[in-house]
Protein backbone atom coordinates (compact mmCIF):
# COMPACT_ATOMS: atom_id res chain seq x y z
CA UNK A 1 0.00 0.00 0.00
CA UNK A 2 1.54 3.31 -1.06
CA UNK A 3 2.46 5.69 1.73
CA UNK A 4 0.21 8.71 2.08
CA UNK A 5 2.19 11.91 1.59
CA UNK A 6 2.41 14.14 4.64
CA UNK A 7 0.04 17.11 4.69
CA UNK A 8 2.01 20.35 4.32
CA UNK A 9 2.42 22.19 7.62
CA UNK A 10 -0.15 24.95 8.09
CA UNK A 11 0.62 28.24 9.76
CA UNK A 12 -1.57 29.18 12.75
CA UNK A 13 -4.27 31.77 12.00
CA UNK A 14 -2.95 35.33 12.02
CA UNK A 15 -2.97 38.58 10.09
CA UNK A 16 0.37 40.34 9.77
CA UNK A 17 -1.31 43.35 8.17
CA UNK A 18 -3.93 43.76 10.93
CA UNK A 19 -1.25 43.54 13.62
CA UNK A 20 0.78 46.23 11.85
CA UNK A 21 -2.32 48.41 11.46
CA UNK A 22 -3.19 48.26 15.16
CA UNK A 23 0.35 49.22 16.22
CA UNK A 24 0.65 51.86 13.50
CA UNK A 25 -2.65 53.44 14.61
CA UNK A 26 -1.37 53.67 18.19
CA UNK A 27 1.87 55.32 17.04
CA UNK A 28 0.20 58.11 15.08
CA UNK A 29 -3.12 58.47 17.00
CA UNK A 30 -2.80 57.76 20.72
CA UNK A 31 -6.54 58.04 21.25
CA UNK A 32 -7.04 54.69 19.50
CA UNK A 33 -5.42 53.08 22.56
CA UNK A 34 -8.55 53.92 24.57
CA UNK A 35 -10.19 50.92 22.88
CA UNK A 36 -7.41 48.76 21.44
CA UNK A 37 -5.48 48.55 24.72
CA UNK A 38 -8.56 47.01 26.31
CA UNK A 39 -8.98 44.45 23.54
CA UNK A 40 -5.41 43.20 23.03
CA UNK A 41 -2.71 41.82 25.28
CA UNK A 42 0.84 41.27 23.95
CA UNK A 43 0.23 37.50 23.63
CA UNK A 44 -2.67 38.20 21.22
CA UNK A 45 -0.10 39.11 18.54
CA UNK A 46 1.32 36.24 16.50
CA UNK A 47 4.48 37.99 15.30
CA UNK A 48 7.12 38.09 18.12
CA UNK A 49 8.32 41.56 17.10
CA UNK A 50 4.77 42.88 17.39
CA UNK A 51 4.39 41.37 20.86
CA UNK A 52 7.47 43.29 22.01
CA UNK A 53 6.37 46.60 20.46
CA UNK A 54 2.82 46.31 21.84
CA UNK A 55 4.11 45.57 25.33
CA UNK A 56 6.25 48.71 25.14
CA UNK A 57 3.39 50.85 23.85
CA UNK A 58 1.12 49.71 26.68
CA UNK A 59 3.89 50.45 29.20
CA UNK A 60 4.31 54.02 27.93
CA UNK A 61 0.56 54.56 27.77
CA UNK A 62 -0.03 53.33 31.31
CA UNK A 63 2.64 55.73 32.60
CA UNK A 64 1.05 58.76 30.89
CA UNK A 65 3.93 59.04 28.41
CA UNK A 66 3.42 60.06 24.78
CA UNK A 67 3.42 57.18 22.30
CA UNK A 68 5.11 57.77 18.94
CA UNK A 69 7.96 56.44 16.82
CA UNK A 70 10.63 58.27 18.83
CA UNK A 71 9.40 57.41 22.36
CA UNK A 72 8.76 53.76 21.49
CA UNK A 73 12.18 53.37 19.85
CA UNK A 74 13.92 54.96 22.84
CA UNK A 75 12.04 52.72 25.28
CA UNK A 76 12.91 49.61 23.23
CA UNK A 77 16.60 50.57 23.49
CA UNK A 78 16.39 50.38 27.29
CA UNK A 79 15.05 46.82 27.42
CA UNK A 80 16.23 43.47 26.17
CA UNK A 81 19.36 41.41 26.73
CA UNK A 82 23.00 42.48 27.07
CA UNK A 83 24.35 43.10 23.59
CA UNK A 84 20.90 42.83 21.97
CA UNK A 85 18.20 45.33 22.89
CA UNK A 86 14.51 44.93 22.15
CA UNK A 87 14.96 47.57 19.45
CA UNK A 88 17.41 45.22 17.70
CA UNK A 89 14.98 42.31 18.05
CA UNK A 90 12.13 44.12 16.33
CA UNK A 91 14.25 45.28 13.41
CA UNK A 92 15.54 48.67 14.53
CA UNK A 93 14.11 52.15 14.19
CA UNK A 94 13.33 51.52 10.54
CA UNK A 95 10.77 48.82 11.36
CA UNK A 96 9.10 51.00 14.01
CA UNK A 97 8.82 53.70 11.35
CA UNK A 98 7.46 51.17 8.86
CA UNK A 99 4.75 50.22 11.37
CA UNK A 100 3.60 53.83 11.59
CA UNK A 101 3.44 54.03 7.80
CA UNK A 102 1.62 50.72 7.40
CA UNK A 103 -1.82 51.98 8.46
CA UNK A 104 -4.15 53.48 5.86
CA UNK A 105 -6.51 55.08 8.38
CA UNK A 106 -6.65 55.12 12.17
CA UNK A 107 -10.46 55.28 12.08
CA UNK A 108 -10.59 51.48 11.76
CA UNK A 109 -8.17 50.72 14.62
CA UNK A 110 -10.78 48.94 16.74
CA UNK A 111 -11.83 46.84 13.75
CA UNK A 112 -8.19 45.84 13.15
CA UNK A 113 -7.82 44.98 16.85
CA UNK A 114 -10.84 42.67 16.68
CA UNK A 115 -9.29 40.88 13.69
CA UNK A 116 -6.13 40.28 15.70
CA UNK A 117 -8.21 39.12 18.67
CA UNK A 118 -10.22 36.65 16.59
CA UNK A 119 -7.05 35.05 15.24
CA UNK A 120 -5.63 34.88 18.75
CA UNK A 121 -8.73 33.05 19.99
CA UNK A 122 -8.57 30.62 17.05
CA UNK A 123 -4.94 29.81 17.88
CA UNK A 124 -5.87 29.10 21.51
CA UNK A 125 -8.74 26.86 20.35
CA UNK A 126 -6.30 24.90 18.17
CA UNK A 127 -3.90 24.47 21.09
CA UNK A 128 -6.76 23.39 23.35
CA UNK A 129 -7.92 20.84 20.78
CA UNK A 130 -4.43 19.37 20.44
CA UNK A 131 -4.05 19.15 24.22
CA UNK A 132 -7.50 17.58 24.65
CA UNK A 133 -6.75 15.03 21.93
CA UNK A 134 -3.48 14.03 23.61
CA UNK A 135 -5.19 13.71 27.01
CA UNK A 136 -7.99 11.60 25.52
CA UNK A 137 -5.40 9.18 24.05
CA UNK A 138 -3.43 8.97 27.30
CA UNK A 139 -6.21 8.86 29.95
CA UNK A 140 -9.14 6.51 30.57
CA UNK A 141 -10.82 9.09 32.78
CA UNK A 142 -12.86 10.65 29.99
CA UNK A 143 -15.10 12.56 32.44
CA UNK A 144 -12.08 14.44 33.80
CA UNK A 145 -10.80 15.11 30.29
CA UNK A 146 -14.21 16.40 29.22
CA UNK A 147 -14.55 18.53 32.36
CA UNK A 148 -11.15 20.12 31.75
CA UNK A 149 -12.03 20.74 28.12
CA UNK A 150 -15.28 22.52 29.01
CA UNK A 151 -13.63 24.61 31.74
CA UNK A 152 -10.71 25.68 29.56
CA UNK A 153 -12.91 26.40 26.55
CA UNK A 154 -15.09 28.81 28.53
CA UNK A 155 -11.96 30.63 29.68
CA UNK A 156 -10.45 31.11 26.23
CA UNK A 157 -12.12 34.43 25.47
CA UNK A 158 -12.00 35.70 29.05
CA UNK A 159 -8.20 35.87 29.17
CA UNK A 160 -8.08 39.32 27.68
CA UNK A 161 -10.78 40.67 29.99
CA UNK A 162 -9.48 39.33 33.31
CA UNK A 163 -7.34 41.71 35.30
CA UNK A 164 -5.39 41.53 38.47
CA UNK A 165 -4.63 44.53 40.62
CA UNK A 166 -3.47 47.58 38.68
CA UNK A 167 -1.62 50.60 39.95
CA UNK A 168 -3.19 54.03 39.96
CA UNK A 169 -0.69 55.02 37.25
CA UNK A 170 -2.01 52.24 34.99
CA UNK A 171 -5.62 53.31 35.47
CA UNK A 172 -5.02 57.07 35.11
CA UNK A 173 -4.88 57.23 31.26
CA UNK A 174 -8.34 55.68 30.92
CA UNK A 175 -9.79 57.84 33.70
CA UNK A 176 -8.21 60.95 32.21
CA UNK A 177 -9.59 60.19 28.74
CA UNK A 178 -13.09 59.57 30.10
CA UNK A 179 -12.97 62.82 32.07
CA UNK A 180 -11.85 64.73 28.98
CA UNK A 181 -14.86 63.43 27.05
CA UNK A 182 -17.17 64.64 29.82
CA UNK A 183 -15.41 68.03 29.95
CA UNK A 184 -15.68 68.62 26.21
CA UNK A 185 -19.32 67.51 26.04
CA UNK A 186 -20.62 69.55 28.95
CA UNK A 187 -24.15 68.49 29.88
CA UNK A 188 -24.30 65.77 27.23
CA UNK A 189 -25.52 62.26 27.98
CA UNK A 190 -22.44 60.11 28.57
CA UNK A 191 -23.97 56.70 27.88
CA UNK A 192 -26.35 55.49 25.18
CA UNK A 193 -29.45 57.71 25.50
CA UNK A 194 -32.99 56.39 25.73
CA UNK A 195 -34.30 59.12 23.45
CA UNK A 196 -36.62 60.27 26.26
CA UNK A 197 -35.18 63.48 27.65
CA UNK A 198 -36.84 63.20 31.07
CA UNK A 199 -35.10 59.88 31.72
CA UNK A 200 -31.79 60.83 30.12
CA UNK A 201 -31.51 63.89 32.37
CA UNK A 202 -31.55 61.60 35.41
CA UNK A 203 -29.86 58.41 34.21
CA UNK A 204 -27.46 60.00 31.66
CA UNK A 205 -27.83 57.05 29.31
CA UNK A 206 -26.90 53.39 29.65
CA UNK A 207 -23.15 52.81 30.01
CA UNK A 208 -21.05 49.85 28.97
CA UNK A 209 -20.48 47.20 31.60
CA UNK A 210 -23.76 47.91 33.42
CA UNK A 211 -26.56 45.51 34.28
CA UNK A 212 -29.89 47.37 34.55
CA UNK A 213 -33.48 46.41 35.35
CA UNK A 214 -36.89 47.64 34.17
CA UNK A 215 -39.64 46.09 36.32
CA UNK A 216 -43.42 46.31 36.51
CA UNK A 217 -46.55 44.28 37.06
CA UNK A 218 -48.03 42.53 33.97
CA UNK A 219 -49.68 44.74 31.30
CA UNK A 220 -47.97 47.92 32.49
CA UNK A 221 -46.10 48.34 29.20
CA UNK A 222 -42.64 46.89 29.90
CA UNK A 223 -42.18 45.40 26.45
CA UNK A 224 -43.61 48.51 24.76
CA UNK A 225 -41.19 50.71 26.71
CA UNK A 226 -38.28 48.44 25.78
CA UNK A 227 -39.20 48.62 22.09
CA UNK A 228 -39.62 52.42 22.14
CA UNK A 229 -36.18 52.89 23.66
CA UNK A 230 -34.56 50.22 21.45
CA UNK A 231 -35.95 51.89 18.34
CA UNK A 232 -34.70 55.29 19.54
CA UNK A 233 -31.24 53.90 20.21
CA UNK A 234 -31.02 52.26 16.79
CA UNK A 235 -32.61 55.09 14.81
CA UNK A 236 -31.50 58.28 16.53
CA UNK A 237 -28.13 57.18 17.88
CA UNK A 238 -27.18 54.47 15.35
CA UNK A 239 -26.46 51.87 18.04
CA UNK A 240 -26.63 48.15 17.26
CA UNK A 241 -29.32 46.69 19.49
CA UNK A 242 -29.76 43.02 20.40
CA UNK A 243 -33.18 42.05 21.75
CA UNK A 244 -33.43 38.67 23.48
CA UNK A 245 -37.15 37.93 23.60
CA UNK A 246 -38.09 34.91 25.71
CA UNK A 247 -41.87 35.49 25.94
CA UNK A 248 -43.00 35.79 22.33
CA UNK A 249 -41.91 34.97 18.80
CA UNK A 250 -39.90 37.45 16.77
CA UNK A 251 -42.74 38.02 14.27
CA UNK A 252 -45.02 39.31 17.01
CA UNK A 253 -42.27 41.58 18.30
CA UNK A 254 -41.74 43.00 14.81
CA UNK A 255 -45.47 43.74 14.53
CA UNK A 256 -45.36 45.69 17.78
CA UNK A 257 -42.39 47.69 16.47
CA UNK A 258 -44.27 48.46 13.26
CA UNK A 259 -47.35 49.57 15.20
CA UNK A 260 -45.16 51.92 17.20
CA UNK A 261 -43.30 53.31 14.19
CA UNK A 262 -46.36 53.71 11.96
CA UNK A 263 -48.64 54.98 14.75
CA UNK A 264 -51.16 52.21 14.05
CA UNK A 265 -53.47 50.47 16.49
CA UNK A 266 -51.71 47.23 17.50
CA UNK A 267 -55.05 45.38 17.37
CA UNK A 268 -55.09 45.78 13.60
CA UNK A 269 -52.08 43.46 13.39
CA UNK A 270 -54.30 40.73 14.84
CA UNK A 271 -57.54 41.47 12.99
CA UNK A 272 -55.98 42.54 9.67
CA UNK A 273 -58.52 45.38 9.37
CA UNK A 274 -56.22 47.96 7.78
CA UNK A 275 -57.41 51.03 5.91
CA UNK A 276 -55.64 52.00 2.69
CA UNK A 277 -53.72 54.81 4.39
CA UNK A 278 -52.76 52.34 7.15
CA UNK A 279 -51.03 50.22 4.54
CA UNK A 280 -49.14 53.25 3.25
CA UNK A 281 -47.87 54.02 6.75
CA UNK A 282 -47.07 50.36 7.32
CA UNK A 283 -45.00 50.21 4.12
CA UNK A 284 -43.00 53.28 5.22
CA UNK A 285 -42.41 51.78 8.65
CA UNK A 286 -41.29 48.44 7.18
CA UNK A 287 -38.83 50.21 4.91
CA UNK A 288 -37.41 52.20 7.83
CA UNK A 289 -37.26 49.23 10.21
CA UNK A 290 -35.35 47.16 7.64
CA UNK A 291 -32.54 49.73 7.76
CA UNK A 292 -32.12 49.72 11.53
CA UNK A 293 -29.28 47.78 13.22
CA UNK A 294 -31.61 45.67 15.38
CA UNK A 295 -31.10 41.93 15.89
CA UNK A 296 -33.74 39.75 17.55
CA UNK A 297 -33.32 36.36 19.20
CA UNK A 298 -36.55 34.72 20.33
CA UNK A 299 -37.43 31.70 22.47
CA UNK A 300 -36.79 29.30 19.59
CA UNK A 301 -33.04 29.95 19.87
CA UNK A 302 -32.90 27.68 22.91
CA UNK A 303 -31.73 30.31 25.40
CA UNK A 304 -32.41 28.83 28.82
CA UNK A 305 -29.66 30.08 31.10
CA UNK A 306 -27.71 33.27 31.72
CA UNK A 307 -24.67 31.52 30.24
CA UNK A 308 -26.70 30.98 27.04
CA UNK A 309 -27.18 34.76 26.92
CA UNK A 310 -23.41 35.30 27.12
CA UNK A 311 -22.88 32.71 24.37
CA UNK A 312 -25.47 34.48 22.20
CA UNK A 313 -23.70 37.83 22.52
CA UNK A 314 -20.37 36.16 21.85
CA UNK A 315 -21.81 34.61 18.68
CA UNK A 316 -22.91 38.04 17.47
CA UNK A 317 -19.45 39.42 18.24
CA UNK A 318 -17.70 36.67 16.30
CA UNK A 319 -20.01 37.31 13.33
CA UNK A 320 -18.97 40.97 13.34
CA UNK A 321 -22.31 42.15 14.75
CA UNK A 322 -21.40 42.82 18.36
CA UNK A 323 -24.28 44.75 19.94
CA UNK A 324 -23.79 48.13 21.58
CA UNK A 325 -26.65 47.39 23.96
CA UNK A 326 -28.68 44.31 24.93
CA UNK A 327 -32.36 44.21 25.95
CA UNK A 328 -33.82 41.05 27.45
CA UNK A 329 -37.48 40.10 28.07
CA UNK A 330 -37.61 38.87 30.74
CA UNK A 331 -35.16 37.74 33.42
CA UNK A 332 -37.70 35.45 35.08
CA UNK A 333 -37.47 33.12 32.08
CA UNK A 334 -33.77 32.41 32.70
CA UNK A 335 -32.49 29.49 34.72
CA UNK A 336 -29.25 29.28 36.65
CA UNK A 337 -26.17 27.54 35.24
CA UNK A 338 -26.04 24.85 37.92
CA UNK A 339 -28.28 21.78 37.92
CA UNK A 340 -29.45 22.32 41.50
CA UNK A 341 -29.66 25.19 43.99
CA UNK A 342 -30.44 25.35 47.69
CA UNK A 343 -32.92 28.18 47.14
CA UNK A 344 -34.50 30.38 44.47
CA UNK A 345 -32.55 33.34 45.83
CA UNK A 346 -29.30 31.49 45.20
CA UNK A 347 -30.33 30.75 41.61
CA UNK A 348 -31.35 34.37 40.95
CA UNK A 349 -28.05 35.52 42.43
CA UNK A 350 -26.18 33.23 40.02
CA UNK A 351 -28.19 34.60 37.07
CA UNK A 352 -27.64 38.26 37.89
CA UNK A 353 -23.96 37.68 38.65
CA UNK A 354 -23.49 35.98 35.27
CA UNK A 355 -25.27 38.79 33.42
CA UNK A 356 -23.31 41.45 35.27
CA UNK A 357 -20.02 39.75 34.44
CA UNK A 358 -21.14 39.39 30.83
CA UNK A 359 -21.85 43.11 30.57
CA UNK A 360 -18.38 43.84 31.96
CA UNK A 361 -16.75 41.29 29.66
CA UNK A 362 -18.22 42.77 26.47
CA UNK A 363 -18.19 46.37 27.69
CA UNK A 364 -21.86 46.87 26.83
CA UNK A 365 -25.07 47.51 28.73
CA UNK A 366 -27.33 44.57 29.63
CA UNK A 367 -30.90 45.74 30.29
CA UNK A 368 -33.45 43.18 31.41
CA UNK A 369 -37.16 43.35 32.10
CA UNK A 370 -38.45 41.85 35.32
CA UNK A 371 -41.76 40.99 36.94
CA UNK A 372 -42.79 42.32 40.36
CA UNK A 373 -44.22 40.33 43.21
CA UNK A 374 -47.97 40.41 43.88
CA UNK A 375 -47.33 42.29 47.11
CA UNK A 376 -47.52 45.57 45.23
CA UNK A 377 -51.20 44.94 44.39
CA UNK A 378 -52.08 44.50 48.06
CA UNK A 379 -51.02 48.03 49.09
CA UNK A 380 -53.13 51.15 48.88
CA UNK A 381 -50.33 52.98 47.07
CA UNK A 382 -49.44 50.58 44.28
CA UNK A 383 -46.36 52.39 43.09
CA UNK A 384 -43.54 49.80 43.07
CA UNK A 385 -40.60 49.81 45.47
CA UNK A 386 -37.28 47.96 45.41
CA UNK A 387 -38.60 45.42 47.89
CA UNK A 388 -41.26 44.43 45.33
CA UNK A 389 -38.65 42.85 43.06
CA UNK A 390 -39.01 39.11 43.08
CA UNK A 391 -36.13 37.66 45.10
CA UNK A 392 -35.04 41.26 45.37
CA UNK A 393 -31.71 40.84 47.19
CA UNK A 394 -29.38 40.10 44.29
CA UNK A 395 -31.47 41.96 41.69
CA UNK A 396 -31.31 45.15 43.70
CA UNK A 397 -27.66 44.68 44.59
CA UNK A 398 -26.28 43.81 41.14
CA UNK A 399 -28.27 46.32 39.06
CA UNK A 400 -26.76 49.74 38.39
CA UNK A 401 -30.13 51.24 37.49
CA UNK A 402 -33.57 49.99 38.55
CA UNK A 403 -36.65 51.54 36.94
CA UNK A 404 -40.31 50.79 37.56
CA UNK A 405 -43.39 51.50 35.44
CA UNK A 406 -46.65 52.58 37.05
CA UNK A 407 -49.92 53.48 35.31
CA UNK A 408 -52.73 54.73 37.52
CA UNK A 409 -55.15 54.00 34.68
CA UNK A 410 -54.39 50.28 35.02
CA UNK A 411 -55.70 50.18 38.59
CA UNK A 412 -58.44 52.82 38.14
CA UNK A 413 -59.65 52.44 34.54
CA UNK A 414 -62.83 54.48 35.08
CA UNK A 415 -61.88 57.09 37.65
CA UNK A 416 -58.22 57.83 36.93
CA UNK A 417 -57.40 61.43 36.09
CA UNK A 418 -54.07 60.24 34.65
CA UNK A 419 -55.38 58.33 31.65
CA UNK A 420 -52.81 57.97 28.90
CA UNK A 421 -49.96 58.63 31.32
CA UNK A 422 -47.20 56.47 32.79
CA UNK A 423 -44.77 57.08 35.62
CA UNK A 424 -41.20 55.84 35.18
CA UNK A 425 -39.87 55.54 38.72
CA UNK A 426 -36.06 55.52 38.91
CA UNK A 427 -35.71 53.74 42.24
CA UNK A 428 -31.97 53.07 42.07
CA UNK A 429 -29.29 54.89 40.13
CA UNK A 430 -25.72 54.10 41.09
CA UNK A 431 -24.20 57.11 39.30
CA UNK A 432 -27.03 59.60 39.19
CA UNK A 433 -30.23 60.85 40.73
CA UNK A 434 -33.42 58.97 41.46
CA UNK A 435 -36.95 60.26 40.99
CA UNK A 436 -40.04 59.96 38.82
CA UNK A 437 -40.48 60.84 35.15
CA UNK A 438 -44.05 61.44 33.95
CA UNK A 439 -44.54 60.20 30.39
CA UNK A 440 -47.40 59.87 27.96
CA UNK A 441 -48.35 56.33 26.93
CA UNK A 442 -50.61 55.58 24.00
CA UNK A 443 -51.53 51.95 24.56
CA UNK A 444 -53.18 51.46 21.17
CA UNK A 445 -50.00 52.27 19.27
CA UNK A 446 -47.52 51.20 21.98
CA UNK A 447 -45.92 54.66 22.02
CA UNK A 448 -44.17 56.37 24.94
CA UNK A 449 -43.29 60.06 24.83
CA UNK A 450 -42.36 62.96 27.07
CA UNK A 451 -45.13 65.14 28.52
CA UNK A 452 -43.21 68.40 28.49
CA UNK A 453 -43.34 69.57 24.87
CA UNK A 454 -43.68 73.33 25.21
CA UNK A 455 -40.04 74.36 24.82
CA UNK A 456 -39.63 72.02 21.86
CA UNK A 457 -42.69 73.35 20.08
CA UNK A 458 -41.53 76.94 20.55
CA UNK A 459 -38.25 76.07 18.90
CA UNK A 460 -39.93 74.52 15.89
CA UNK A 461 -42.51 77.22 15.16
CA UNK A 462 -41.63 79.51 12.24
CA UNK A 463 -40.68 83.08 13.05
CA UNK A 464 -43.14 85.90 12.46
CA UNK A 465 -43.66 86.46 8.74
CA UNK A 466 -42.57 82.93 7.84
CA UNK A 467 -44.95 80.32 6.50
CA UNK A 468 -45.16 76.75 7.64
CA UNK A 469 -42.55 74.41 6.14
CA UNK A 470 -43.67 72.86 2.89
CA UNK A 471 -43.84 69.41 4.45
CA UNK A 472 -45.93 70.56 7.41
CA UNK A 473 -49.43 69.41 6.51
CA UNK A 474 -52.57 70.36 8.36
CA UNK A 475 -52.97 67.19 10.35
CA UNK A 476 -49.36 67.33 11.63
CA UNK A 477 -49.75 70.97 12.64
CA UNK A 478 -52.95 70.02 14.44
CA UNK A 479 -50.97 67.45 16.42
CA UNK A 480 -48.55 70.18 17.51
CA UNK A 481 -51.48 72.32 18.56
CA UNK A 482 -53.02 69.41 20.48
CA UNK A 483 -49.76 68.78 22.34
CA UNK A 484 -49.43 72.49 23.10
CA UNK A 485 -52.98 72.83 24.39
CA UNK A 486 -52.51 69.75 26.58
CA UNK A 487 -49.68 71.62 28.29
CA UNK A 488 -51.72 74.81 28.69
CA UNK A 489 -49.77 76.68 26.01
CA UNK A 490 -50.09 80.45 25.70
CA UNK A 491 -52.70 82.01 23.44
CA UNK A 492 -50.08 83.71 21.25
CA UNK A 493 -48.80 80.37 19.99
CA UNK A 494 -52.34 79.04 19.58
CA UNK A 495 -53.34 82.06 17.47
CA UNK A 496 -50.29 81.67 15.23
CA UNK A 497 -50.95 77.98 14.68
CA UNK A 498 -54.64 78.53 13.95
CA UNK A 499 -53.76 81.32 11.53
CA UNK A 500 -51.18 79.24 9.72
CA UNK A 501 -53.56 76.28 9.55
CA UNK A 502 -56.21 78.54 8.05
CA UNK A 503 -53.79 79.85 5.40
CA UNK A 504 -52.63 76.33 4.64
CA UNK A 505 -56.02 74.64 4.37
CA UNK A 506 -58.66 77.36 4.24
CA UNK A 507 -60.18 75.91 7.43
CA UNK A 508 -59.89 77.92 10.62
CA UNK A 509 -61.38 75.09 12.72
CA UNK A 510 -58.26 73.08 13.41
CA UNK A 511 -60.10 70.66 15.65
CA UNK A 512 -62.14 69.44 12.68
CA UNK A 513 -59.04 68.36 10.75
CA UNK A 514 -58.58 64.61 10.87
CA UNK A 515 -55.29 63.49 12.41
CA UNK A 516 -53.64 60.62 10.57
CA UNK A 517 -49.94 60.38 11.45
CA UNK A 518 -46.79 62.15 12.54
CA UNK A 519 -44.35 60.78 9.99
CA UNK A 520 -44.10 63.64 7.49
CA UNK A 521 -43.36 66.25 10.13
CA UNK A 522 -40.66 64.15 11.73
CA UNK A 523 -38.89 63.95 8.37
CA UNK A 524 -38.79 67.75 8.29
CA UNK A 525 -37.68 67.95 11.91
CA UNK A 526 -34.81 65.55 11.36
CA UNK A 527 -33.25 68.09 9.02
CA UNK A 528 -32.75 70.48 11.93
CA UNK A 529 -32.02 68.02 14.73
CA UNK A 530 -28.33 68.90 14.49
CA UNK A 531 -28.98 72.13 16.40
CA UNK A 532 -30.53 71.48 19.78
CA UNK A 533 -33.26 68.92 19.18
CA UNK A 534 -33.57 65.26 18.37
CA UNK A 535 -36.91 64.01 17.13
CA UNK A 536 -38.49 60.81 18.35
CA UNK A 537 -40.05 59.52 15.11
CA UNK A 538 -42.05 56.92 17.02
CA UNK A 539 -44.03 59.40 19.11
CA UNK A 540 -47.22 61.09 17.99
CA UNK A 541 -46.86 64.06 20.33
CA UNK A 542 -43.30 64.63 21.28
CA UNK A 543 -39.90 65.98 20.40
CA UNK A 544 -36.86 65.65 22.63
CA UNK A 545 -34.12 68.09 23.58
CA UNK A 546 -30.51 66.93 23.59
Amino acid sequence: MPETPNEPERLPPHSWEAEQAVIGSALIANQTLLETSKILEPFDFYVPQHQIVWKTIRHLWSNLCPVDMVTVSEELKKTGEPGRTDLDKVGGRQYVTDLALAVATTANATYYANIVKRHSIRRRIIKLGIRASRQAFESDDYENVLSNLIRESTQIDETGTRRGARSAAEILPEARAALEIIRVNKGAVTGIPTGIIDIDEKVWGFNGGEFNLLAARPSMGKTAFMLNVALNQAKLYEQRVLIIELEMYEERLINRMLACMAGLDAKKFKTGKFESWDLDQLAKAEKELAKLPIDIVDQRAGIRTAQDVIACVEDRRIRGKKPDIVWGDHIGKLKGNASKYFSTEQEVSDITDTLQRGAAKFGISFNWLSQLSRAVDQRQDKRPMLSDLRNSGSLEQDASVVMFLYRDEYYNPKDSIYKGECEVIIAKNRDGETGTCDLLFKKETQQFSSKDTRDNIKMLLPSDGESLPEMLHAYEAKQVLHAWEKQGGDSYVEERLHKQLSEHTGDSHADQIEVRNWTVLTEEWEKIKGSRIVVNPYSDLDVFNT
